[in-house]
């Protein structure tokens, strides 16, 4: 297996040497493919990519059917060693439909985003607004509603 920051062949992204899986991954949301490794087990894919050159995988990502499309993600977004985004794609359209946020990067999670009719809009957002672990504010919308889409 390629290690991280060493591609396995020249231009292309880095991933497990002799694999035939292929997928683009966004980690950090800059518009750039980014360098990840894969690893293969029972028909599906793990896809591991690090953001900052420390040997540890920032971003995971889980494709229970290799269809190249993520069926689960989590992330470190500060790279802190800690996840701090966790997310599922219901549907395997690329977005993921219900998201759980460590916002302030406390080690609790504070936002949690759920996209009910499958539109790529949230329509439910819930907040932790005092930091006790429980949600205190929800807002919720629908179809034909201005504000829906979060």
């Amino acid at each position: 297996m390629a290690r991280f920051g060493e591609p396995d062949r020249p231009g292309r992204p880095y991933r497990q040497a002799m694999s035939d899986y292929h997928t683009q991954v966004d980690v950090d949301g800059d518009g750039t493919w980014d360098a990840y490794v894969t690893l293969e087990h029972g028909g599906g894919v793990d896809i591991f990519a690090d953001m900052d050159g420390d040997q540890r995988a920032d971003f995971i990502g889980h494709d229970y059917d290799r269809d190249g499309w993520l069926d689960e993600a989590v992330a470190d977004r500060d790279r802190d060693g800690r996840v701090d985004l966790a997310g599922v794609d219901r549907n395997e359209d690329g977005a993921l439909e219900r998201v759980v946020l460590d916002d302030d990067f406390d080690g609790r999670a504070e936002i949690i985003l759920e996209d009910r009719d499958l539109d790529r809009r949230y329509d439910v957002v819930g907040r932790d607004v005092d930091a006790d672990g429980l949600v205190d504010s929800v807002v919720a919308a629908g179809h034909g509603n201005p504000y829906a889409g979060f």
